[in-house]
């Protein structure tokens, strides 16, 4: 044991322990600048892959000069006010033990001042920097604000003042404001320190009239800062709260915005008493200002706007609101574009009979397949290898069918999920499997005689109607929503396709196997498989596309053989030389990519792949719809991506949440993350672009499809040749235009209070809607609006359209249905229309009709077999559609077979249709109509009490009324029969549908 004197120096570290922590900060720093340094180079480097340099530039140069102006005005402003209190330090400190407790931290400090001065400069200018970097959208909507053409009725301003240079003058004075803040408070450090501030002192002086007239120049700035927020806080009102609805209130108009006015003028007069104290040099004079300004920033900023609205406004809210909600109304309709949207009463008749059955069956098709549900489906009979997938939900398009009419078509892309789960390593992940391959679409409105879809594309290599009408196109996809972050191709050999893809897809429904079942089949027989030979085919298909890897080795399958691919593409970053694989390895912390011998100067790496991100990241203005969706246009396959301009600042306008606006059953909360919407609320947006990834190569294409929106124009300003002109789409493209999901969601949203445009009524708040929960879904989220193609009342022709209805708040029957015409073709493309139904009739809503198909006596007896026995039964989307004066509801009845595991998939067995109050369900969509007419028809025969007779004359009536209802039930067969037909839009079936309605009424008149 060793031992050292009190009075020794204490021990020092070895030399080695004390180099290890500086050593180890700089491998840090290094190891850091690298990262930081590869990101910046391989982002710089996929934007000139992309040819959006520009954005890049743009971005990085006015970051910059944001960080250099905001760090610059920082350091200048605090270090000036430290330079200012050190150099008016008094020479001469009176004694006292405040002092000399001081003079120990003068003595450590001094010495070192400068470094810990530029130390202290340095990091608030840095982190001043670093946050003013971060606002350049607001300052490029500010430099290149264009105007709305709308001006504010409050202040006669144009709305471009409220949405780009309110906002920008906001920031602009919290950093000012935030500087002159900080500089006081250094200012106050250093003069306590050296001697400037005193706490103790014996004569009464504690402070030296430098430290006076310093602080009080400082404290003259802030205050003159605050007159400037009073006064722009006057514009601000117009985002008010206060009142009964969003924007400015009475009380904001008559109190609020008087109060802001007098506080800007006590402010400015405060502020002169603090600069003339430069003259009076003593404390009086600037505390007499603190105090007046705290006392009227009380009294007139706080308690008279208090006063008016609690003895003058709320007794009297409704008249004196009135014109503030008028205002909010008008400018929340224009910000959210649904002032224009065409409301029409609707009496919605409840009952049906065989005359509008059979006339409004012309040319009416309903898209049965359920995207949600027929994915299982596209997963069992299009997956051929376990590492191929589809998404949960699949999108509707429409494509012309052999005899060029369009149908609604159920369309995915065959992406790659990964190698095989016993082959999943770098090698595979990243050079082998790179790949999806091929469109597969079926049709909406129909099925073949076991309940699949029937496939227009399908197979590999596709094949199908969609290809004869297409022609041929590139069918692979290097850029999709799966699939690994990066793929470095033109190395190894890539996998392309098992080459016996045919063998094990070749039970495929195609439209040649499409059937138009009749009435009179049992739902024994619906069910049955077509012959034996037809389940033995389903049951090896079955097996064959189990979802379970094919076990490979080296290159080849067992069972058959694969085809290579070689990328020909321009996509990607090449790999030109031995250091960019050095920034990869470092941006991925890959060492394969550098030891690889197969990656060389011509192979390039696909990063950034999914066409959402690709999206956001050439256009970081735009938010990006969640859906996008595949289609093939000029030869290739392309994701169409609708993106949106969005603002917050629209005066008066209501803000929503926009995530939780957009969530659905379909989404449920997996929202796309939008970073162009700051704090996620809107309360302005339009679809100004129209976006195209090509999936081989990546090439992503915007076009200003609203180049009127002055939005859109501000960031053309910013980031000019971003954006190209609407007319540069291709005609092909243009037809698979359709209206954005998100768009339609929040416009629903808003739509819910303000299709009232009354302000009694909008303030009484009795005729707000709500979304309905979707009866289906077994969640308690919004149901999502439907594509499908529906006869609008007043139309001549069946529209393209997305759907969605509303229900009473509070309640459950149906309110009103929205539909906006989805057809990009069409004069009426984009424009809404609501059916606004009588509030004197109960009309079911969505979950009504869902409780009245589960009671329903008749769907129990369906449904009650296969629920008690092995076999899944899946509810698909309910529909809701104008028919005969009313609404129909149409809900698909899937079932899976039980036990099945990954082999079953659902099959479209029973169709349960609603209108009014009654329901019924049948085999298909004729079927269930004929029953749901039947039920009617016969029901006043059905009742004793109704036509009371002897014994011998009601037999002889049933046996005259048996054979007129089956001369009838034929009559009825026949004009269903036709209209089966006419799903193909034939012309001959109509000519059918019109002798049948002849027959039809003359049986009804016998």
């Amino acid at each position: 044991m060793s031992f050292r004197s009190p009075g020794a120096p204490p021990a020092r570290m070895p030399r080695r322990s004390r180099l290890l922590a500086p050593v180890a900060a700089t491998v840090v720093v290094i190891i850091a600048g690298l990262m930081l340094a590869a990101n910046f180079w391989t982002d710089y480097k996929w934007f000139g892959s992309t040819g959006y340099t520009s954005v890049f530039l743009t971005q990085l140069w006015t970051r910059v000069l944001l960080f250099a102006v905001a760090g610059l005005v920082m350091a200048v402003i605090v270090g000036a006010s430290i330079f200012f209190a050190y150099r008016s330090r008094p020479g001469v400190r009176p004694m006292s033990l405040e002092q000399q407790g001081l003079d120990r931290y003068r003595q450590s400090i001094d010495p070192h001042r400068k470094l810990f001065f530029w130390i202290a400069v340095g990091a608030l200018a840095l982190l001043a920097g670093a946050a003013a970097s971060g606002d350049w959208r607001s300052y490029l909507q500010f430099m290149n604000s264009v105007e709305f053409g709308v001006n504010d009725p409050e202040f006669g301003m144009d709305v471009a003042f409220f949405a780009f240079t309110y906002p920008f003058l906001r920031i602009l004075l919290g950093y000012v404001y935030a500087a002159v803040i900080l500089a006081f408070i250094a200012a106050v450090i250093v003069h306590y320190l050296y001697g400037g501030v005193r706490l103790q002192n014996d004569s009464g002086q504690r402070a030296t009239p430098a430290a006076r007239v310093h602080l009080s120049v400082l404290l003259g700035l802030f205050v003159l800062l605050r007159a400037g927020s009073y006064w722009l806080d006057r514009y601000g009102l117009v985002f008010s709260e206060r009142g009964y609805t969003f924007g400015a209130s009475y009380t904001d108009v008559n109190a609020v915005k008087t109060a802001l006015l007098i506080l800007t003028v006590i402010s400015v007069i405060c502020a002169v008493l603090f600069f003339a104290n430069i003259y009076f040099k003593n404390t009086m004079v600037p505390m007499a200002s603190l105090g007046l300004l705290l006392l009227s920033a009380v009294l007139v900023g706080v308690a008279y706007p208090e006063i008016v609205q609690r003895f003058q406004v709320s007794p009297n809210e409704q008249r004196l609101e009135s014109p503030y909600i008028e205002r909010n109304i008008e400018y929340t309709r224009q910000a959210y574009d649904i002032a224009d949207a065409e409301v029409q009463a609707y009496d919605a008749t409840t009952e049906l009979s065989a005359q509008d059955l059979v006339e409004e069956s012309q040319g009416t098709t309903v898209r049965l397949a359920d995207p949600s549900v027929v994915s299982q489906t596209f997963q069992q009979m299009q997956q051929v290898r376990g590492f191929y997938q589809f998404p949960d939900v699949l999108e509707v398009d429409r494509y012309p069918d052999s005899e060029g009419n369009l149908i609604d078509t159920i369309v995915a892309v065959r992406e790659l999920d990964g190698p095989p789960s016993d082959q999943n390593n770098w090698l595979n992940r990243h050079l082998i499997y790179t790949h999806g391959y091929g469109m597969v679409a079926a049709a909406g409105t129909q099925i073949d005689a076991e309940g699949r879809p029937v496939f227009t594309e399908y197979n590999i290599p596709p094949r199908g109607e969609l290809s004869d009408v297409v022609g041929e196109y590139e069918p692979r996809v290097y850029y999709g929503r799966e699939g690994a972050d990066y793929v470095i191709v033109q190395a190894e050999e890539e996998y392309d396709y098992p080459l016996d893809a045919e063998d094990t897809t070749e039970d495929v429904p195609t439209p040649e196997d499409a059937v138009d079942p009749e009435i009179s089949p049992s739902p024994d027989e619906a069910r049955a498989p077509a012959d034996a030979e037809q389940q033995s085919a389903d049951e090896e298909n079955a097996e064959q596309t189990d979802g379970g890897a094919p076990t490979e080795e080296g290159t080849e399958e067992s069972g058959g053989s694969q085809a290579y691919n070689r990328y020909e593409g321009s996509g990607g970053v090449q790999l030109s030389g031995f250091f960019d694989r050095i920034l990869y390895a470092i941006k991925y912390q890959e060492p394969n990519i550098l030891l690889n011998s197969a990656i060389n100067s011509d192979s390039r790496i696909l990063y950034e792949r999914d066409p959402l991100n690709r999206v956001e990241k050439v256009a970081p203005f735009l938010t990006v719809d969640s859906r996008p969706y595949p289609a093939v246009v000029d030869g290739k396959i392309v994701w169409i991506v609708d993106a949106y301009t969005t603002s917050n600042g629209y005066p008066y306008a209501n803000r929503i949440d926009f995530t939780q606006a957009v969530t659905d059953t379909f989404t449920d909360g997996a929202i796309q993350q939008v970073g162009a919407i700051p704090g996620n609320e809107v309360n302005y947006i339009r679809n100004s672009v129209k976006a195209t990834v090509d999936a081989y190569d990546g090439t992503v294409t915007l076009y200003a499809w609203d180049e009127e929106d002055p939005v859109l124009r501000t960031w053309m300003g910013a980031f000019p040749g971003v954006v190209q002109d609407k007319d540069q789409m291709s005609d092909e493209l243009v037809d698979h235009l359709r209206y954005p999901d998100d768009l339609f969601k929040v416009q629903r949203e808003i739509m819910r209070q303000y299709h009232v445009t009354d302000a009694a009524a909008y303030y009484g708040g009795q005729d707000f809607w709500t979304i309905p929960t979707d009866p289906t879904g077994g969640t308690d989220n919004p149901e999502p609006p439907y594509r499908q193609t529906i006869h609008y009342p007043g139309e001549e022709e069946a529209t393209f359209s997305l759907t969605s209805t509303f229900v009473p708040r509070g309640r459950e029957n149906l309110a009103a249905f929205m539909a906006v015409d989805s057809d990009p073709r069409s004069e009426d493309y984009g424009k809404l229309k609501l059916l606004e139904l009588p509030r004197s009739t109960v009309i079911f809503g969505p979950g009504q009709v869902q409780n009245a198909f589960d009671a329903d006596a008749d769907v129990r007896e369906v449904l009650l077999p296969l629920e008690q026995s092995n076999a899944e039964v899946t509810r698909g989307n309910l529909l809701t559609l104008p028919f005969a004066g009313g609404l129909l509801y149409v809900e698909p009845l899937y079932v899976q077979a039980g036990g099945g595991g990954a082999a079953s998939f659902p099959l479209l067995q029973q169709v349960m249709v609603g209108f009014g109050e009654e329901v019924a369900i049948g085999n298909n969509l004729p079927d269930a109509l004929s029953n749901l007419f039947d039920g009617e028809a016969v029901a006043p025969e059905e009742t004793p009490e109704e036509t009371p007779q002897e014994p011998e004359e009601e037999a002889g009536a049933g046996d005259q009324e048996g054979g007129g209802d089956q001369d009838l039930t034929d009559a009825l067969n026949e004009a269903v029969e036709a209209w089966e037909e006419a799903q193909e839009s034939n012309q001959e079936a109509n000519d059918r549908l019109r002798e049948a309605l002849e027959a039809l009424e003359e049986q009804m008149n016998e």
